[in-house]
């Protein structure tokens, strides 16, 4: 039996696979990666019993620290989310004796979402939270020029997934970042600090913002970003007091440090920076740091290396800034790369200039491995101890600073 959607057909024959593997069209491979991700969560959802998954987890794990804190601030009661033991005492009140120690680690800018979201019911609030991810990660995706049909490949991309799975903020981060560079290319001051400011949820991602904007000579949208921010900050603080804020800088920050430093099991595994790289070497903290410095240097010359210049087009700003911004980070997860799908999806009919490669068949295979790489770098790490995104990173920034580069093919999909 043969289904033909848009013009890609799937068959029932199990021997057709190879079609996606040496298609020139990488979707194809992407969109049956989707397909079976899909699959993946029908039968995850349909395993759930009470709210709680196969491993005890209430449905949308990480989720349940911003629903749980958005019931504590609508309480009155925000300054728990500062004192780790009785946060996880109101945790385990509300979800079992045994449920494991989770820790709020968002700045008083989510506040308002987080409260707003508690007045719904658990389930409800999870299915907003992650449909409102979906929805802006998409227009994001369609703003830089990307098809409907990307938009479901990077939605349920490997990194994407794991935002749904533990109801993470990988989707909003990543279009909150696709919104300002995209207003930021096209010298819209106001919009583009508007997504700039909201990024500030998760501040760490925007490191690369200032140095890019700089060396852009943006400095329309640096004030305008600082402007915005700066009312927010306000503007919270108007509604909740300057006290979460002294609170974030002095106990989450601080508590967030030392979960990148002392935990272990799955945590090693889910940072694929160079940090944890060195603390899965065995290294002590202060060498693990070492080790991630020296990295940098080398990443800060390969940025210099592949700059781009000011005239580039959106494709290979977001793949400057995102390569970028992995590597120099000691602290991501692997639901953040939704960014780093992104910018494979951008380069999607063209992964000769991107890698730097003549044969065809090579880049593709290349493509399709990485792709999927987020799925798998955690089972790799966990066997080998080897964190491999930052290798692919310095690789791929690597060959985008070839002086060698082709004229560029225009963006898939538009």
């Amino acid at each position: 039996m043969t289904v033909n959607l848009r013009g890609i057909s799937f068959s029932s024959n199990v021997f057709t696979m190879p079609h996606f593997l040496i298609s020139p069209k990488p979707y194809y491979f992407a969109l049956l990666f989707a397909v079976y991700q899909a699959i993946f969560l029908v039968i995850y959802y349909s395993g759930a019993r009470d709210g709680f998954d196969f491993l005890g987890l209430v449905v949308g794990r990480d989720f349940a620290n911003v629903y749980l804190g958005g019931k504590l601030i609508g309480q009155g009661n925000s300054e728990l989310l500062f004192h780790s033991g009785q946060y996880w005492d109101a945790m385990r009140e509300w979800l079992g004796p045994r449920y494991p120690i989770h820790n709020w680690s968002y700045p008083p800018t989510l506040f308002w979402l987080a409260e707003l979201l508690a007045k719904l019911p658990y389930f409800a609030a999870y299915s907003l939270w992650t449909s409102g991810g979906v929805l802006l990660l998409g227009l994001a995706v369609r703003g830089s020029g990307l098809s409907w049909v990307w938009v479901l490949c990077i939605v349920m991309s490997p990194a994407g997934i794991w935002n749904i799975l533990a109801g993470q903020n990988g989707y909003y981060l990543a279009a909150f970042l696709i919104f300002a560079l995209n207003f930021s290319q096209r010298n819209q001051k106001p919009a583009s600090g508007v997504f700039w400011a909201l990024a500030t949820v998760k501040p760490h991602l925007g490191l690369m913002a200032m140095p890019m904007l700089i060396a852009q000579k943006r400095y329309g949208v640096i004030t305008a970003s600082v402007t915005l921010f700066s009312i927010l900050v306000i503007l919270f603080s108007c509604r909740y007091g300057v006290d979460p804020w002294r609170n974030f800088f002095d106990f989450t920050t601080h508590q967030q440090r030392l979960v990148l430093e002392r935990w272990g099991g799955l945590m090693l595994n889910i940072v694929p920076s160079s940090f944890m790289q060195g603390r899965l070497f065995g290294y002590p903290i202060p060498a693990a740091y070492l080790y991630h410095g020296l990295v940098s240097l080398l990443v800060v010359r390969l940025l210099v290396r592949a700059w781009i210049g000011r005239a580039a087009d959106l494709r290979c700003w977001i793949t400057w800034f995102a390569l970028g911004t992995f590597l120099l980070l000691p602290y991501y997860f692997v639901y953040d790369l939704v960014l780093f799908q992104l910018v494979l999806a951008l380069w999607g009919s063209d992964q000769r200039t991107l890698f730097q490669m003549k044969s065809a068949a090579g880049a593709r295979a290349i493509w399709c491995a990485l792709w999927v790489s987020p799925l798998f770098l955690v089972l790799i790490a966990n066997v080998t101890n080897i964190q491999v995104m930052p290798l692919i990173l310095i690789w791929m920034l690597w060959r985008l600073g070839d002086d060698k580069r082709e004229e560029l093919a225009p963006i898939p999909g538009k």
